[in-house]
């Protein structure tokens, strides 16, 4: 019986510890400026609250930095993404930090201040998952 309840520990232990994240994609920022990212099952970028806007701004890329954009729970996340979104293509949208200070989501989108990508999973494993911007 002790043995029976020394396994179940260790396979509860095990299951608990495992971390599962897909961090395949990487934004690679190539401009002189500090970037963020987001994505949408849609084509458009869509409203966003304060408390997602704050959440994007949390998570900045440097210039010529680059990031990974991981995704936990999931080990294929990105891939699920893409079989969801409208288009059956990740949709990504690169902003630059400093608009996002400087106006309010709506001038964002109809100023049309940020740069669309959207790639096949195909497209993104002939690029190593690595999108560069600009």
């Amino acid at each position: 019986m002790k043995r029976y309840y020394v396994i179940i520990v260790l396979f509860l232990f095990t299951a608990v510890s495992c971390d599962y994240s897909d961090s395949r994609l990487v934004i690679k920022n190539n401009s002189q400026d500090t970037v963020v990212f987001d994505y949408a099952l849609d084509t458009v970028l869509h409203e966003r609250t304060d408390r997602e806007i704050n959440a994007i701004l949390e998570d900045t890329i440097p210039p010529f930095e680059e990031r990974n954009k991981s995704i936990r729970g999931v080990n294929d996340w990105w891939g699920i993404i893409i079989e969801k979104s409208k288009n059956k293509k990740l949709n990504l949208f690169i902003l630059k930090k400093e608009d996002l200070s400087n106006y309010i989501w709506d001038e964002i989108i109809n100023r049309k201040l940020y740069k669309r990508y959207e790639f096949t999973e195909d497209e993104l494993d002939e690029i190593n998952w690595i999108v560069k911007y600009p």
